[in-house]
């Protein structure tokens, strides 16, 4: 989405009760919280809609091993529990 919409806030709320799931990744494909994303926008979108579904993290990077996926997970779980406790 952060490549195809011009606006990722915007479609989502445009989505509203057909978005399904959302899958998590930075502007770069690491964990949420370590790039430019626009992680506030997203969050206040999926509450303006009363999204209830899934927030998946797809969390990827070309120059990353396998050892560092776990703590990149747990990175981004701590940063999307953090975004949505406030």
């Amino acid at each position: 989405m952060n490549v195809e919409e011009a606006n990722p806030v915007l479609a989502v709320v445009r989505a509203g009760a057909r978005l399904l799931n959302v899958h998590a990744a930075d502007n770069h494909r690491s964990a949420p919280g370590t790039g430019a994303f626009d992680w506030q926008g997203l969050r206040d979108a999926l509450l303006y809609i009363g999204y209830e579904g899934y927030l998946t993290i797809e969390a990827f990077h070309p120059d990353a091993s396998e050892i560092s996926f776990p703590a990149a997970g747990r990175r981004g779980l701590a940063f999307l529990r953090s975004l949505f406790a406030e």
